[in-house]
């Protein structure tokens, strides 16, 4: 039998343990890197916003239509535009006055992936000349714009502050983002709060897929090679969203829109793999299990619509899938929890996790809610660490069950070689014992010997005192035999009152001795649960021992006729075979 799933059961609370401590440090260190520090000396930007849906305005009109009202002022620094396939132009009206010399300043745009950004910057000297940086198609990137994963721009020392700064923004993507402006001192605070945040998400996923990917090498079930794939699909649907893999390899901007809704494709479709494999919708939830086939062509469409480069198209029905997705994982969780599988109740905390990352996400890109640059990379973090709590009580559910299975086939086992009036073996295990027996005798060369035993008039004791007292001599026989046996030896109820003895390694005089410990046991009676009965019902004894030339039919047949001959010579005896 495996052994595995009982050593994982008897150290999952390990991995409880671990997994809770993991989930522990990620909220603490989310929460230090949430704090905002100090707050920033300068007033916020001011921002406004000019379409070019023809894709035909230069910088040359721009300052002009500015100067017409072209521009349309936007609350606050929270840039909220939605998709486009056209780009559109940002005046930064930058405030005043100037700020003390001896600090450098920077303007983050903190979007991780953005297709083309074009930024011109007013500059003193010389006098109304304009310094343009080109971000986003250029490799490698010009020293004004530094090395992170959102956009950051270095503001150059003799730019003009009273004049407004211009951006064309051209993304697949819904174009939403915060602009900042920050100190040498703040920025440095901010690129410590966000390594710290993400480096913890990404530390406990890493954790998390590493821990997974042990336990399928131990217990080689399918679904933990889903859920490596799922978490795995969602670390790197981050890595790419949040501009860290930008910011770590050289790869042209326009391409990372594309490789976002791959990953996200991924994501859904493994999502539906791992909810059918862990719920076992097909068993416990059969309607919510066809409902995942709708989900998993949604995920095909959002790769399809990948691979065709339209990822404007692919993010659309990714995000549709991905916030009706965890609904249906409520819904069917919640089935297969009301059905008895509690690793369920873990599988829907997990995805409520997911559900509300995706709606703040969503709700901060619509500008309906505050923008949190950490709450869906939070929530996947935490619905990693959930799902592994989620196995780990399924590996020990698992266990459980199995453990039952086998005791309940142990039983009926026991039920079909056993005779269940008195606890002994029946005639089909004896037949089948007996010929085991003979091999081994045979190959070993040792001795075997049977008894065969009958109780003497037993149907006119029956007649007399009825078939429940009869009942009760026949337990009593069985605990005669029990006491009267070896280990090895092997007692078993023949049919009616007739009954059997295997004696392994045992010669013919050893066995003789076991017959008479055995007839004088049931002469006494010590064993009848009535106390009133008479010793009435004796026994009748027949023992031989396993010829070289004979075959197992050949010895009962010996030890039966010795029984009939203790019979014939007047009960209550042993006789030798011939």
């Amino acid at each position: 039998m495996d052994r595995r799933p009982p050593r994982i059961r008897d150290h999952a609370w390990v991995a409880r343990i671990a997994a809770a401590l993991l989930a522990l440090l990620l909220g603490l260190g989310l929460a230090r890197a949430a704090d905002p520090g100090p707050p920033a000396p300068l007033a916020p930007l001011r921002l406004a916003v000019l379409e070019d849906p023809q894709a035909n305005l230069d910088f040359v009109t721009i300052p002009v239509r500015s100067q017409q009202g072209a521009f349309t002022p936007l609350p606050g620094t929270d840039l909220s535009l939605g998709s486009r396939r056209s780009p559109c132009w940002v005046r930064l009206d930058l405030p005043a006055p100037k700020p003390d010399s001896g600090q450098a300043w920077f303007l983050e745009l903190e979007k991780g992936i953005i297709d083309q950004v074009d930024l011109y910057l007013p500059l003193i000297q010389p006098p109304g000349e304009w310094l343009q940086v080109a971000a986003g198609i250029l490799r490698p990137r010009p020293p004004e714009q530094e090395d992170f994963r959102s956009q950051v721009f270095r503001l150059p020392a003799d730019l003009d502050w009273g004049r407004p700064c211009y951006l064309r923004l051209a993304c697949r993507m819904p174009l939403s983002m915060n602009l900042r402006l920050w100190s040498d001192d703040g920025l440095l605070a901010m690129v410590y709060r966000d390594s710290l945040a993400f480096g913890l998400i990404y530390g406990v996923m890493g954790a998390m897929l590493l821990f997974n990917l042990a336990m399928y090498l131990s217990l080689r079930d399918r679904v933990y090679l889903n859920y490596l794939a799922l978490v795995g699909s969602m670390l790197l649907a981050q890595v790419v969203m949040q501009g860290h893999l930008r910011s770590l390899l050289t790869m042209p901007s326009p391409t990372l829109p594309q490789l976002q809704s791959f990953t996200m494709g991924c994501s859904l479709f493994f999502a539906a793999l791992f909810t059918r494999g862990f719920l076992l919708t097909p068993v416990n939830a059969p309607f919510w299990d066809k409902l995942l086939n709708v989900f998993m062509v949604m995920a095909l469409g959002v790769l399809f619509l990948s691979a065709m480069n339209r990822a404007d198209l692919a993010l659309g029905l990714g995000y549709v899938a991905a916030t009706l997705g965890p609904i249906h994982g409520l819904i069917a969780g919640w089935v297969c929890l009301r059905r008895g599988f509690r690793p369920a109740g873990w599988f829907m905390l997990a995805w409520l996790a997911l559900l509300l990352g995706v709606l703040g996400f969503l709700l901060g890109h619509l500008g309906l809610a505050p923008k949190l640059t950490l709450v869906l990379p939070a929530s996947r973090t935490l619905a990693a660490v959930l799902l592994a709590f989620a196995l780990t009580l399924r590996v020990r559910e698992l266990h459980q069950e199995r453990e039952q299975l086998a005791q309940s086939q142990r039983r009926y086992r026991e039920m079909s070689m056993t005779d269940g009036l008195t606890g002994l073996y029946n005639r089909r295990y004896f037949e089948s014992r007996l010929a085991s027996e003979l091999d081994h005798a045979r190959r070993l060369d040792n001795p075997l010997s049977l008894i065969m035993l009958d109780l003497d008039d037993f149907k006119a004791f029956n007649d007399r005192h009825g078939h429940l007292a009869g009942d009760q001599v026949l337990k009593a026989l069985a605990a005669v035999l029990r006491l009267s046996l070896r280990e090895g030896d092997c007692a078993c109820r023949y049919g009616g009152e007739e009954f059997a003895v295997i004696l392994p390694a045992s010669d013919l005089e050893g066995a003789r001795l076991v017959a008479e410990r055995v007839r004088a046991g049931m002469e006494r009676g010590l064993f009848r649960e009535t106390p009133g009965l008479a010793a009435e019902v004796t026994l009748s004894l027949g023992v031989a021992r396993l010829r070289d030339d004979e075959d197992a039919h050949g010895l009962v047949a010996r030890a039966d006729l010795a029984l009939y001959r203790a019979k014939a010579a007047g009960k209550n005896r042993v006789e030798m075979a011939d």
